[in-house]
């Protein structure tokens, strides 16, 4: 179950989210949590706890997802363009309709989403994403 006050500073916005991380230490227990459709670009969720959270139609792009643990969590139809998962675990998640395009932004540098080092993203989780060529899998993943 997911910690009730970390859901109210999410609920606060993105900024103050990524204040909130930067001033506090703490590890964001957003399990189970109802975040269909939830706009979270750019958030700090570095090792969160999002076991079996519902993510459906959320917006996580350029969203620093490094080392959380998506178990079982619902992706689908995610936005995950420039999202950073490394060492995530993909575990049981759907990722069915994830967009993980590559997208550009000012300046005209090419970000990526970065699902190098995320752990135990399957071949069949890979092929229900919507990718292109330049998003970083796993190397065991074949485009």
């Amino acid at each position: 179950m997911a910690n009730p006050q970390h859901l109210e500073w999410l609920r606060e916005g993105v900024d103050a989210w990524n204040d909130r991380r930067k001033r506090d230490d703490f590890r964001p227990n957003l399990r189970e949590a109802d975040l269909v459709g939830a706009v979270l670009w750019r958030a700090d969720l570095v090792g969160a706890d999002l076991r079996d959270a519902d993510l459906g139609g959320a917006d996580l792009g350029g969203a620093d997802l490094g080392g959380a643990d998506l178990v079982g969590a619902d992706l689908v139809g995610a936005v995950l363009r420039d999202a950073d998962l490394r060492g995530a675990d993909l575990r049981g998640a759907n990722v069915k309709s994830v967009n993980s395009q590559v997208c550009t932004k000012v300046g005209g540098t090419w970000h990526l989403t970065d699902f190098s080092e995320a752990r135990s993203l399957t071949q069949s989780q890979h092929d229900d994403m919507h990718g292109d060529s330049g998003t970083n899998k796993p190397t065991e993943i074949t485009p």
